[in-house]
């Protein structure tokens, strides 16, 4: 509240320095720091945004009874800046912002009470500055926003507006929400206004959630990152592919950001790496999330040599969620753990629905074709996931690291997967952590080159799972101890 009041007094300040020699000089600069903190101010507490709403009156004192004055209300229209308007003194400070591209779908109700009759008029945020002319008097505003015919903000005057034929009166209108959730975005990228899916992604408010629609074919060429926003990817017609035109991560999720891929249509999503990156398509950091559905894609990442982890998804501390979808030909060159996924730090993901990752590698005598977790990390497999025809040196699908470290598994299947020669585990190895196993059924995969069959078959390295005796830990769902075997095992309930 008090940075409230703040703001208020800075458009106090504004109103006085209208009148100043060097306003025209100086007022774009102090308008434009305003409106960020506007913004700002928007995003962290219960007063929405404060509209500064402008009667000004035109032409030469009239005087009398009869003298007429224009209201002139500004509502930051798309062609608008964000600043105050030199030609007309009208104030452009918008609400919601109008870089956000929603103004055209706001619809304003301005009611004028005081000086005779009750004035009502409407008014459209595309329409920019709205001009009613009105008797001179003492006028109380009153504001009300509708979105989608919903009435989603309201407002009334600080104070009453004294109308004076020649002059210009300004008026603070402390708008507050009429709901509870985030407001709503919907984009098309590219588009018009929003040539680039960073320029969209940027434009959504903080604590806000937005859809961008991919209308075509899009290649980033630098890592755009999601913070302290929800955003939703989806393909608009048919199959769009996001592709990676440069080294380096594609995404980044960082603190109260949730980026989702996909949706449960047909229109498939894919989102590309390239051969020779240096890092993850996507990496989830602490206080990020990340969610795939069942028409994300994430596939062709090859990292050469260096020390990244997951070609496909690095979870540095955040959670992942994998509702549906595929992560295939992710591949670390040369070195490294983990082809499709690396959780670590405190990390957790879910993989759930039909979830698919299949066709990934790294090089023998690295570990995790699919997935490693470690450093405290868990992982939880449900559903009717299929883990399958991935590669490591040892863990051909999944490698279990660290102490503290958890695999879940209530479902899915493990198969097909390869330990290369000398290895461990051609479906789990467990080296450290503990491997907890509910229902599912790990079957066909090879390690040290034995071939692959229903049966897991192997040379005493333990085809289906590879328990170390120095720290591994794997039991089923009602206590039973699960010991290195190149047998067909399937998951039992907790009784």
């Amino acid at each position: 509240m008090k940075k409230s009041i703040r703001v208020v007094r800075k458009l106090q300040f504004l109103n006085n320095f209208l009148s100043e020699k060097h306003f025209f000089r100086a007022l774009d600069q102090k308008s434009a720091r305003l409106v960020r903190q506007l913004t700002e101010l928007s995003h962290k507490s219960a007063l929405i945004i404060i509209i500064a709403a402008v009667l000004s009156t035109c032409g030469s004192p009239l005087g009398g009874g009869g003298a007429t004055g224009t209201v002139a209300i500004s509502f930051g229209g798309a062609n608008q800046s964000l600043s105050y308007s030199v030609s007309s003194r009208s104030s452009a400070v918008p609400w919601p912002p109008d870089k956000h591209g929603i103004l055209d779908q706001i619809d304003f109700v301005i009611t004028l009470t005081g000086s005779g009759k009750p004035i009502q008029f409407e008014a459209n945020g595309s329409e920019g500055i709205v001009r009613r002319t009105v008797p001179v008097g003492t006028w109380n505003i009153n504001i009300k926003a509708y979105y989608q015919n919903a009435l989603y903000a309201e407002g009334n005057g600080v104070r009453p507006v004294e109308v004076k034929a020649g002059q210009t009166n300004t008026a603070t209108v402390q708008m507050h929400k009429a709901f509870e959730d985030p407001f709503d975005l919907d984009f098309t990228v590219p588009s018009a206004a929003y040539p680039t899916l960073a320029a969209a992604i940027a434009a959504v408010p903080a604590g806000a959630a937005a859809t961008i629609r991919l209308a075509g074919n899009i290649t980033i060429s630098s890592a755009i990152p999601v913070n302290n926003k929800e955003i939703t990817i989806v393909s608009q017609n048919g199959n769009t592919t996001l592709s990676l035109g440069a080294e380096g991560n594609m995404f980044t999720v960082g603190s109260g950001g949730n980026l989702i891929l996909g949706d449960n249509t047909s229109n498939t999503l894919t989102v590309k790496g390239m051969d020779g990156n240096t890092a993850s398509v996507i990496t989830v950091n602490s206080g990020g999330r990340l969610e795939m559905n069942d028409s994300a894609v994430i596939t062709g990442n090859r990292i050469t040599g260096g020390s990244v982890m997951g070609a496909g998804v690095h979870v540095d501390g955040g959670e992942f969620y994998m509702n549906g979808g595929k992560i295939t030909d992710c591949r670390k060159v040369g070195g490294g753990n983990g082809a499709a996924v690396y959780i670590t730090n405190d990390g957790t993901a879910t993989i759930s629905g039909s979830s698919e990752i299949s066709g990934n590698e790294v090089a023998d005598g690295y570990f995790g074709g699919a997935i490693v977790v470690t450093n405290g990390s868990t992982l939880t497999i449900e559903g009717d996931v299929n883990i399958h025809n991935n590669r490591a040196g040892s863990g051909g699908a999944i490698f279990i690291q660290s102490d503290g470290t958890t695999l879940n598994m209530r479902g899915g299947s493990i198969y097909n997967n390869t330990a290369g020669n000398g290895g461990n585990g051609g479906g789990v190895y467990v080296a450290f952590g503990t491997f907890n196993f509910y229902g599912g059924i790990i079957y066909g995969n090879e390690a040290s080159g034995a071939p692959a069959g229903f049966a897991n078959t192997a040379t005493n390295n333990g085809a289906a799972i590879s328990v170390s005796g120095s720290g591994g830990t794997a039991r089923y769902g009602d206590g039973d101890p699960i010991d290195t075997t190149n047998n067909t095992i399937v998951g039992r309930p907790a009784p």
